[in-house]
């Protein structure tokens, strides 16, 4: 059994403290990456990606929440260079899957 947390509901103003705790007790971090069409909110991005490695070395899962799939594909090879360890997309209502 993993254990993958999500940053979703942490205090953004603590992000850090929360990161360094996890690190040694998760498994991977989970981050969801919005566009702001498939879901109304965008919480992390492409840079936040590149944060998090910087402090962690903890596997990052990456589940994107587009609704153009398509255009996000060349995206995820930058994730992949910025540290994102496995990138999903999230199969729904999208455009250009």
């Amino acid at each position: 059994m993993k254990a993958s947390c999500s940053l979703w509901s942490a205090d953004l103003l603590a992000l850090n403290a929360a990161i360094q705790i996890l690190s040694g007790r998760a498994d991977e971090f989970h981050l969801d990456l919005m566009d702001g069409n498939c879901v109304p909110d965008i919480l992390f991005g492409l840079d936040f990606v590149a944060a998090m490695r910087a402090v962690t070395s903890t596997p990052l899962d990456v589940h994107l929440m587009t609704r153009t799939n398509a255009d996000w594909i060349e995206r995820t090879w930058r994730l992949a260079r910025l540290g994102g360890d496995s990138r999903r997309f999230l199969r729904g209502p999208t455009r250009g899957a």
